[in-house]
């Protein structure tokens, strides 16, 4: 099969250049040879000609290197326990955290599909367009090659030679502090950066490296580009003091980065910490080309667990969570989504059939780590958000893995859902695994289990009905009770390195004393249409079930209008008032005198005090609406801390027209206007 004259006993099979499909007809020659069947597991586990004929002729010794080593920590579980008290992201049709909820709870696929027209319309190569197995799917983020270059002070010249994975991380880091109730750029205490990101294939494909000796410009496009500063730049641009490095272990990369977060904050090196990942392909990278032996699905559909399963689905996206000491959450008032008790690492090394494929025993043992250390039994376990790349060998080594390492502790079956993101949104690379936690943190906070997309029959190798998990094809209401529920969250690497993390419920919050009936929210943003397209998120965000308080953290910008709000729970409805005035309308106020009376009637102060300045935004009038309609100019000028604007998209396919102002690559089609012009490079 391999055709070579020469196999040594102790090569192993991939090494010597076989592939997954030869690996199947080497277990049906096995098969008829010995007159048995073989389970392609097997021989994952034995991956050399002496370790399988010696496990085929009867022998069962395991050697010592196989066994879990204990975990060594003089800390009890309590005190080991991580917050995730914030997470934001944006992924393959979903432009936030909520949205990939709602698509996840509806069932619905997020990969984009490309037709003939679009593709030589963003300017594909026609011969790969004419290429058979080229699959033109893929999961497109929003806004992907877009970024508020002048919000964070770069010049149009700085954002051209941004790599486009650090302008999201950078965005996204400033939404998952503002998500747990922090300022960006006023955090107390050390707060840390973990992150990972994909080969940075902007600088690679886009900007090059001229030849001859070493430029200025070929210094800054190596300092925007290279992974060593995608940490880094964050902690610079937020002013954060604590830890920053980059994590680089393929897919793995973000789950890894959250166990380096938390085992900061347990020694005490930070108080806060951003741990996650992110991966922004170019603009054309709109599908790709299936081959014998390659991991990709044939008809852009990712399908975890399916006996029609047949490989990913590439995507693009970001997410970032944002962790604190549980001890530490809880006495400073944070919104608690999820608590981390356990996280995992460890590598395959040579216990594998080669060095890109899986390992049953590294997978066994980080996941009897993470338990031992977290102090949960596998029956507490509701749900496992696996890694779960819907290939033929993939998925049946994690639930090989999985049974093995429950199995030890429990004989029951089909009680703990398996799942996978990855048939919503394909496989985000660097960002896939802080991508699962979220999902996992997701389903505790809103007890609900997502189905897994394209299940409908079990890949018979998994062996399913003997182990001790089920797949889900509808959402299973998952709601609290007595007994704390625990999820479980798997990553594993392309060379080997394995992350598994235990997470449970959040603790119940204290009871609070009982307020006004209407309390006054203050709301601020860069311009009138970010802050009308706040407010109305921030409705929104009331509106849900649930609703978290809103600590009063965060510094003003203008405009500010006031908007009163009735609390859960009250007879009074909430009303939505004090809306920014569009653009293009009048910029004077339309009155005084009315405000403060109705102010006074309502009982609600107006406040006098002067707020933080930022650094960014030129000097402008405060503008303040009225409790309904009126609106006083503030006398004094001041200076704005501002958020990014949100408001817009980028859509792919790309048009080859020109692109606005504020987008970074000129394929990309937005629609959203900037003053800045951010030039592509040879204009």
């Amino acid at each position: 099969m391999l055709q070579l004259d020469q196999v040594g006993l102790d090569e192993r099979f991939f090494d010597l250049g076989g592939h997954s499909l030869l690996l199947a007809r080497v277990r049906a020659e096995l098969e008829r040879a010995t007159g048995r069947a073989i389970a392609i597991v097997e021989l994952f586990r034995h991956p050399t000609i002496r370790s399988l004929a010696a496990h085929l002729g009867g022998a069962t010794a395991q050697p010592a290197m196989h066994a879990s080593p204990t975990p060594r920590t003089t800390q009890s579980a309590d005190s080991r326990a991580i917050a995730i008290v914030g997470m934001a992201g944006r992924f393959p049709g979903a432009a936030s955290v909520d949205a990939l909820w709602d698509a996840l709870v509806a069932g619905r696929e997020l990969i984009s599909f490309f037709t003939r027209e679009q593709l030589e319309a963003a300017g594909i190569d026609p011969a790969l367009v004419q290429n058979p197995r080229f699959v033109p799917a893929i999961g497109v983020m929003p806004d992907a090659m877009c970024f508020d270059a002048a919000f964070f002070g770069y010049s149009p010249r700085e954002a051209r030679l941004l790599d486009p994975q650090q302008r999201v991380l950078l965005e996204v880091a400033w939404a998952a502090l503002e998500h747990a109730g922090y300022a960006p750029r006023g955090v107390e205490g050390s707060v840390g950066v973990f992150a990972g990101c994909e080969v940075p294939r902007y600088w690679l494909e886009r900007l090059g490296t001229p030849g001859g000796p070493l430029s200025i410009e070929e210094y800054e496009v190596g300092f925007g580009n290279m992974n060593d500063t995608l940490a880094t730049r964050v902690s610079y641009e937020l002013g954060l003091r604590g830890p920053a490095f980059t994590v680089q272990t393929a897919c793995s990369t973000s789950l890894v980065a959250v166990h380096v977060a938390c085992q900061n904050l347990i020694i005490g090196e930070c108080n806060v910490a951003l741990a996650g990942g992110a991966v922004v392909m170019p603009p054309d990278r709109l599908g790709h080309v299936s081959e014998g032996g390659s991991v990709v699905a044939p008809d852009g559909h990712c399908r975890p667990f399916d006996a029609d399963a047949q490989g990913i689905v590439g995507g693009n996206g970001v997410g970032l969570v944002v962790l604190k000491r549980l001890a530490d959450a809880v006495a400073d008032g944070d919104t608690i989504h999820a608590v981390i008790h356990a996280t995992a690492i460890n590598n395959d090394g040579a216990r594998k059939v080669g060095f890109t494929a899986p390992s049953v025993s590294g997978q066994c043992e980080v996941i009897e780590r993470a338990l031992a250390v977290a102090g949960v039994e596998p029956a507490q376990i509701g749900l496992v958000e696996a890694h779960g790349t819907a290939t033929r060998l993939g998925d049946p080594i994690e639930v090989a893995a999985l049974t093995q390492a429950y199995r030890r502790r429990t004989a029951a079956r089909a009680f703990c859902a398996l799942g996978s993101i990855k048939g919503n949104i394909g496989h985000l690379g660097a960002a896939a695994g802080v991508t699962g936690l979220i999902k996992a943190a997701l389903a505790l906070a809103r007890e609900a289990i997502p189905p897994t997309l394209h299940f409908r029959a079990a890949n018979p190798e998994l062996a399913l009905d003997e182990s001790p998990f089920f797949v889900n094809s509808d959402t299973v209401t998952w709601p609290k009770s007595h007994v704390p529920r625990f999820a479980a969250v798997s990553s594993f690497g392309v060379g080997g390195t394995n992350a598994h993390a235990i997470l449970s419920e959040a603790p119940a919050s204290p009871a609070t004393v009982p307020s006004r009936s209407v309390q006054l929210l203050v709301l601020s943003a860069q311009s009138p249409g970010a802050l009308t397209a706040g407010a109305a998120r921030l409705a929104d965000a009331l509106s849900r079930p649930g609703a978290p308080a809103l600590p009063e953290r965060r510094p003003h910008s203008r405009p500010r209008p006031f908007a009163p709000a009735a609390p859960p729970g009250s007879d009074r409805p909430r009303r939505r008032r004090g809306s920014a005035r569009p653009a293009g309308s009048r910029s004077g106020p339309p009155g005084r005198g009315r405000r403060r009376r109705q102010a006074a009637a309502d009982r609600v102060p107006v406040p006098r005090r002067r707020h933080p300045v930022g650094r960014h935004g030129p000097r402008a009038l405060f503008w303040r609406s009225s409790l309904p309609r009126r609106v006083r100019r503030r006398r004094r000028p001041l200076r704005s801390r501002a958020r990014p604007r949100t408001s817009g998209t980028c859509s792919t396919p790309p048009t080859p027209t020109r692109p606005p102002a504020n987008c970074c690559d000129p394929r990309a089609s937005c629609r959203r206007s900037s003053a800045a012009n951010t030039p592509w490079p040879g204009e």
